[in-house]
């Protein structure tokens, strides 16, 4: 008796048609319940009480039951309860079919079709031959019931806690067991650094408060620590959370659970290496993505069974001689891959435990997984075929054309919009007969289609281009993404382009649309071969000469209250650094000009008034580029910006010189080669390492959210911190030799530079800094900032570098009143002491109205200070100046 009935479900399985069986399971405890529809009959395939998966039926992720656990009494079993039934209803227990395993816990699978009765009825009659349909044909459904999910109870305390779970045996007369949290101590849950006894032993400020995220409960955690603990029950893996310091929050928003896996996706990926049936596993794959909670770990896992089953498939194709047979498996892998595609697009928190780059390459796996799973099913057909399916992400569609029928493919179609679910599709995309012509294969056009809902929020925002990487944080992916596959992105470019109509997603505030396709290779959006037609306040119009993923980018435009500010603040901008630029001029030409004798501090005054100059006419010049000159115009801001705080550090430096050294040789060239040298060093070594961080789309300088900017900041802060060393080293010098009595005249110009260097480092360091800020944030506040702050370093370069310097004052007396004035407090770099002359006078520090005869009567330092000036007329009428370089003598 068994054996007929084994040789009836053979032959039934044999001549059955795959394209309409369905299958369903119950869980041990349950009831199966299935039915057809009017007019139809059950017509049993297969059934099995016992064990196959370990997913199916497994709420808690255990792994020692047995999967190769059969019950012979099933097919008799539901024979007879079921076969030529319109409906029925069987109890999965191990009384109706007895116990095949015991210890393991089982379910009813039950694969049938349902038949018209009129074929029933003639049981001897073959199964008629249908011809391959060119409408959608809809899969049957899995039914797999999931037992209820009981959620642990959560215990707030700060101590160290493990949990673990006690499983029990379902029973007959229940579909799920409780989970009993149980408290140990062997293993801690998570890890604090400092065990906490009770709450009142700490300030609770300086904690992060207990949270319940993520099927996990998060203790209280010290500000600065990062909380490690097990994945939640099923899963396998360490969770991250870490609490914050300023403020003391929990960062990010939610934990890192990237590292977790689910134990029937481990299970999923043994089998796949195990040699199961591709489909089977499929399907089981789209049924647990749709029902179980999903992690980052779990998305990333599953988007790699996909491609794997799809590779598999391929593989197999050859081995599977029969046509129909071939095409029913290819079409349920196809069915699968949209659905396990669709259903991972949709966990949008499961993506944000992912990185940025994880999450692009996971999306592209997707993307080549269906892409190929359709092509593998157009690929099989060889005669007009048409498959359609709507999804809650995805719109699919895979044509197989008679190449001379046909002058062109529009996506969707007429025939598919007819179709309620597919209204809310609506771009679309137009392929002319000369690119169908291009892609043909024996006489016949194959192309798969589709629309994509969620994948653009997965795939970033940065772009390509001629003008090379464009990165701008205000840009987004505003429109679905739309692929057309027909075997290989070869870069075959088509003699008529392809027209892809985008209905934009935000209306308001975007601007400059852009066509781009998604490079599964570089994983970024390419502009190349892409153009845009036309486009208006709701779509846009793009041509490609190539076949890829389609999208539109475009550029979030600011709201015009805020475009107005920034005009006027650019504008603000753009004046402070023309008043800037003609101080710095003009201190440039007088250090120039009326320095007879150079010196090492005008010198490198000079240099730094050049440097400041150009800083500013490359900036302004810098606005509203990109691209290539964008970078280059970085790069220059960076070697001039990095020289101006080293020539600011050497000013510093050169003055303690002057106070410390009786005879003080000129340094100037060393200085020179070190002032530009490092600037040239560092831009070179920060260029080889990462020559695309310099410049954006929104401004022409390091980029801020990769942290390059440190390659200026780093070296500038160094070149400040030793300028304000060496400048507290001369007040304290300075106070010393004051104490002392020593070389008054020489301490007290030391000293007045002194005050005048940290008003221009002052000035020169805030300016810059704002300016900095105003790249990132573009706030008008900031820019009004640096707008007076530039004109205040232009205008203390002009006073402390130009107007106090003894040579240009002199000159302006010259000028002024025909050598009949004397200029105030004339300062040199160099001031003599204990020259040879017989009046012992510093000429530097002479102040007016005392005559050269009277200085013979000064006999010490401090008169020396107080009456150390030439009378003016015999000042001005001086062939050369009295500040002797080099330790020369003052001729009287």
């Amino acid at each position: 008796m068994e054996i007929g009935l084994i040789l009836g479900l053979l032959l039934s399985v044999a001549t059955a048609r795959r394209s309409d069986y369905r299958t369903s399971y119950a869980c041990e405890g349950g009831q199966l319940h299935i039915s057809c529809e009017e007019g139809y009959l059950i017509h049993l395939l297969r059934a099995n009480y016992g064990r196959f998966s370990i997913s199916i039926c497994n709420e808690h992720g255990s792994l020692d039951w047995s999967v190769d656990c059969t019950s012979h009494r099933s097919y008799y079993v539901i024979h007879e309860r079921c076969n030529l039934m319109s409906s029925c209803i069987v109890s999965a227990t191990s009384e109706t079919f007895a116990d095949p395993c015991p210890g393991t816990y089982k379910y009813l699978e039950v694969q049938y079709q349902c038949k018209p009765e009129s074929m029933t009825t003639a049981r001897s009659s073959s199964s008629a031959v249908s011809s391959t349909s060119s409408t959608t044909t809809t899969r049957p459904p899995i039914i797999i019931p999931l037992t209820r999910s009981v959620k642990p109870t959560v215990l707030t305390t700060p101590f160290k806690l493990q949990t673990s779970t006690i499983s029990q045996k379902p029973t007959s007369t229940s579909t799920q067991s409780p989970v009993l949290i149980l408290l140990t101590t062997e293993k801690p849950f998570y890890q604090i650094t400092k065990p906490i006894t009770t709450v009142s032993s700490f300030n609770k400020g300086e904690y992060c408060q207990p949270v319940q995220s993520r099927n996990l409960s998060w203790d209280w955690t010290k500000a600065g620590t990062e909380v490690v603990q097990k994945c939640p029950g099923g899963t396998f893996g360490e969770a991250r959370w870490r609490c914050g310091s300023d403020p003391v929050q929990w960062v990010p928003d939610s934990p890192d659970l990237s590292e977790c896996s689910s134990l029937w996706v481990d299970n999923l990926r043994n089998r796949v290496d195990g040699g199961d049936s591709v489909v089977n596993i499929a399907a089981e794959l789209s049924v647990m993505t749709h029902r179980k909670p999903l992690y980052g770990g779990d998305v990333r896992h599953a988007s790699e069974i996909l491609h794997r089953l799809v590779s598999k498939m391929g593989d197999k194709m050859k081995d599977i001689g029969d046509d129909k047979q071939r095409h029913q498996l290819l079409q349920e892998l196809f069915e699968s891959a949209g659905d396990v595609t669709s259903n991972l697009l949709e966990v949008s928190s499961s993506w944000k435990e992912l990185g940025p780059r994880e999450r692009k390459n996971i999306a592209s796996t997707l993307l080549e997984a269906l892409e190929q799973s359709g092509w593998l099913l157009a690929s099989a057909h060889n005669s007009k075929f048409l498959f359609k399916k709507a999804l809650h992400n995805i719109f699919l569609s895979v044509r197989v054309l008679d190449v001379w029928s046909v002058s062109h493919v529009t996506f969707p179609s007429e025939e598919e919009k007819d179709d309620a679910r597919w209204d809310q599709v609506k771009d679309s995309l137009h392929l002319p007969m000369q690119a169908l012509l291009g892609t043909a294969s024996n006489g016949a056009v194959k192309i798969v289609l589709a629309s994509y809902k969620h994948v653009k929020d997965f795939l970033g925002n940065v772009a390509s281009s001629d003008r090379g990487i464009l990165q701008n944080s205000s840009s987004i992916i505003n429109s679905r993404v739309i692929s057309a596959f027909t075997g290989s992105y070869s870069g075959t470019k088509f003699p008529e382009p392809v027209t892809i109509t985008f209905k934009l997603i935000q209306e308001e505030n975007v601007t400059n649309p852009q066509c781009v396709y998604w490079d599964l290779n570089a994983r970024l959006w390419s502009q190349e071969g892409c153009w845009l037609k036309k486009s208006n306040k709701t779509h846009a119009v793009c041509e490609c000469d190539h076949l890829t993923n389609f999208a539109l980018l475009m550029e979030v435009e600011a709201p015009k209250e805020y475009t107005e500010n920034r005009i006027f603040s650019k504008m603000i901008i753009f004046i402070s650094c023309g008043l800037a630029i003609v101080f710095f001029l003009i201190t440039a030409i007088l250090l120039h000009i009326f320095r007879t004798l150079p010196t090492d501090d005008a010198t490198i005054h000079k240099h730094l008034c050049i440097c400041l100059l150009l800083a500013e006419v490359v900036y302004m010049g810098s606005s509203d580029q990109s691209g290539m000159i964008c970078s280059v115009l970085a790069g220059s801001l960076h070697f001039l910006l990095q020289a101006i705080f080293m020539w600011i550090f050497l000013s510093t430096f050169q003055l303690y010189l002057l106070l410390v050294e009786n005879n003080y040789n000129s340094r100037i060239r060393y200085f020179s080669i070190v002032s530009y040298g490092m600037p040239a060093l560092i831009l070179c070594i920060s260029a080889l390492v990462n020559a695309r961080s310099y410049g954006t789309p929104d401004y022409c300088f390091l980029r801020f959210d990769n942290y390059y900017i440190f390659c200026f900041v780093g070296p500038a802060s160094t070149c400040i911190l030793g300028a304000f060393i060496f400048l507290t080293l001369i007040i304290c010098k300075t106070c010393w030799f004051s104490m002392k009595n020593k070389e008054i005249s020489k301490v007290t110009t030391v000293r007045i530079r002194n005050r005048e260097s940290w008003l221009v480092i002052f000035s020169i360091g805030s300016s810059w800094a704002f300016l900095l800020l105003y790249m990132v944030q573009k706030l008008p506040i900031l820019a009004y900032i640096f707008a007076a702050l530039n004109c205040l370093q232009g205008l203390s370069i002009f006073i402390f570098l130009g107007l106090h310097d003894s040579e240009v004052q002199k000159a302006y007396c010259k000028w002024k009143e025909g050598s009949s004035c004397q200029p105030k407090a004339a300062r040199s770099p160099y001031p003599l002491s204990n020259t040879s002359s017989s009046h012992n006078v510093e000429a530097p520090y002479l102040q007016p109205s005392t005559t050269v005869s009277s200085l013979s009567t000064v006999t010490t330092p401090e008169l020396e200070f107080q009456m150390g000036t030439f009378h003016h007329s015999e000042l001005c009428h001086t062939t050369r100046s009295p500040i002797y370089d080099n330790r020369e003598q003052l001729v009287s």
